[in-house]
């Protein structure tokens, strides 16, 4: 019968013969790792001596007095066992004597987040129970990786220990100063080579499918360091170059970010360039405060890949604080996020960051280019410009309003049709004169003739930009001014001088009514819509 199989068989008798108790114990094995739960939870366990010895417990990750099982003599865990913890080797560990056939009882209330890792383990067998490896990771024989976290792990049945620094050798080259990270409570340990290894793969010293070693030296437990992993203590472990990742060559990003540019401003387009091509990336920008509610905004951006380039255009869409929050409140920077960038072949480029996997992170500090102006014009709204000679604009801020010209749209009274028709006429920008004043701007143009000459001028901006983003129908109204106002009344009254006479369709007698092209329109004028019609030969306005 195994020693195992009787402790089982003891400790059942026990529970038997007991019967059923408040604490469940978790049956423990000496030499055999056992874990804690975390999260400030209390575990309990039980061993049973099937020998009369000293045992070590050991603590593979905690470092205070507090967070090792502590032993009890008795299920109840009123009677605790007297012992005096403390470092040995830079292991938090405490003695036990146990006699044979006695159930020991231990109880470990955890002050930390993550879970731990213990092991009851006699003096004897720590002595001779070798150090093996469990795993690795990524598989022996496997090829790296450039692109994810870089590193290598081995796994054992314990806890290990090794030098601090290992060798990365292939070929001719060798790097002996890979620092060793010792994880207590995985029983691993683990090197990051990617740094070293991209090096030599950027100089053309390895290339992909060469084979690649890691040796460390002294490796044996944590608990008996002198018991050597396979005599000497040394392990080489042995995978394969990766492909040559691709790399973030260039970028162009703003400086600050502007709640507005304008539509094709270089400023505001964001440019990641690789050495590779691309197939997918995407993005978001986030504004605000992120734990206060209703105070964050977040963007989910169109991505562009063009070839070796993530590009992102911000231009032309309003971002000011006004139209991301409710609160409108102005904060110093926004954050950009540029994630999941794959090459052609799905794999993410080389980052020397730990954790970066094809993402890349921006702040950038914010500015709100919100703009307030006034306007003149001159002459102003509702005058008439019969005897006026020239237009003039002032503007109080320069450079916020931007466009091509000035638009005029008028009616005016066609003497061969004899109707009111509505004529377009545009000043360019090359016939404004442009004179700056007190931080603003004039500009003066010359009327046209044919529009002084017009009816309800309206005179507005074409090709209208403004530099800030804002288009609003405040700013539509200071932009648009109408001149030679003219009522219907005063319009028919025009007409009839040049032979039209202008009725209502209640005071037409029912006849034969046709349009200006000849269309017959029937007898009854009551149910025409407004127009120039001839009735009987004789043009009349219907109004």
């Amino acid at each position: 019968m195994t020693t195992r199989l009787r402790t089982s068989i003891l400790c059942l008798a026990l529970l038997l013969a007991t019967g059923a108790h408040a604490t469940d114990f978790t049956q423990i094995y000496k030499d055999s790792v056992f874990g804690a739960s975390p999260n400030y939870s209390t575990t309990y366990w039980m061993y049973v001596a099937d020998s009369t010895e000293t045992l070590t417990m050991i603590a593979q990750q905690t470092n205070t007095s507090t967070g090792i099982p502590r032993p009890f003599s008795d299920e109840s865990l009123e009677n605790a066992i007297a012992i005096s913890p403390g470092y040995v080797n830079g292991i938090y560990q405490y003695q036990l004597n146990v006699e044979a056939g006695v159930t020991y009882y231990f109880k470990l209330v955890a002050t930390w987040t993550d879970s731990a890792y213990y092991v009851l383990q006699s003096q004897a067998s720590g002595a001779s129970t070798a150090l093996s490896i469990t795993s690795t990771t990524p598989s022996e024989g496997s090829a790296l990786d450039l692109t994810t976290s870089g590193t290598i792990v081995f796994y054992c049945n314990q806890a290990p220990t090794c030098d601090a620094t290992a060798t990365m050798r292939s070929g001719h080259m060798a790097n002996d100063s890979l620092a060793v990270n010792i994880i207590s409570s995985t029983c691993s340990a683990q090197v990051e080579y990617k740094t070293a290894l991209m090096a030599w793969m950027e100089a053309g010293h390895v290339q992909e499918g060469d084979t690649v070693t890691f040796t460390f030296t002294h490796v044996a437990p944590a608990a008996n360091p002198d018991s050597l992993l396979g005599g000497d203590g040394e392990l080489t472990l042995s995978f394969l170059a990766p492909a040559m990742p691709i790399q973030l060559i260039g970028q162009s990003i703003p400086e600050t970010f502007l709640s507005y540019w304008l539509p094709g401003d270089e400023d505001g387009i964001f440019r990641l360039v690789f050495d590779g091509e691309l197939s997918s990336a995407n993005a978001y920008l986030a504004y605000g405060e992120r734990d206060t509610e209703g105070e964050y905004f977040i963007d989910t951006l169109d991505v562009e890949i063009d070839s070796n380039s993530v590009v992102i255009d911000f231009t032309g869409k309003l971002r000011n604080p006004s139209s991301l929050l409710a609160s409108g409140t102005l904060y110093e920077s926004v954050y950009l996020k540029v994630a999941s960038v794959r090459d052609i072949n799905g794999n993410s480029p080389y980052s020397s960051a730990q954790g970066s996997v094809g993402s890349y992170s921006f702040n950038i500090p914010y500015q709100d280019i919100s703009t307030n102006f006034a306007t003149e014009w001159l002459p102003a709204d509702g005058k008439d410009i019969t005897g006026k000679t020239n237009c003039e604009l002032y503007i109080s801020k320069s450079g916020v309003v931007l466009f091509d010209g000035f638009q005029f749209t008028f009616q005016r009274i066609d003497d061969q049709a004899v109707e009111v028709v509505i004529d377009t006429v545009s000043v360019a920008a090359s016939e404004v004169e442009a004179e700056d004043e007190d931080g603003g701007i004039v500009y003066t143009f010359a009327f046209p003739s044919e529009v002084k000459a017009g009816y309800n001028v309206t005179l507005t901006l074409y090709a209208l930009q403004y530099a800030d983003g804002i288009d609003n129908d405040e700013r539509t109204a200071m932009l648009t001014v109408t001149y030679n106002p003219a009522t219907d009344e005063e319009l028919a009254s025009l007409l009839q001088a040049v032979g039209i006479q202008a009725v209502t369709p209640a005071e037409a007698t029912p006849t034969t009514v046709h349009t200006l092209a000849g269309q017959r329109m029937g007898t009854d004028t009551e149910s025409l819509p407004r127009g120039i019609y001839v009735v009987d030969g004789q043009k009349i306005l219907v109004k």
